[in-house]
């Protein structure tokens, strides 16, 4: 598994399966992705 960092505000990181190519959040971050909009 891999972590990623989602945005340089935020703290949360995008945990990624290598193998798989699946992601998830953990608790309490799954409003996160609607938080941040579609990007820049």
């Amino acid at each position: 598994m891999s972590r990623f960092r989602i945005d340089a505000g935020v703290g949360s990181r995008l945990d990624l399966c290598g193998h798989c190519g699946e992601f998830w959040l953990d608790a309490g971050e799954w409003a996160l992705p609607g938080a941040l909009g579609d990007g820049p």
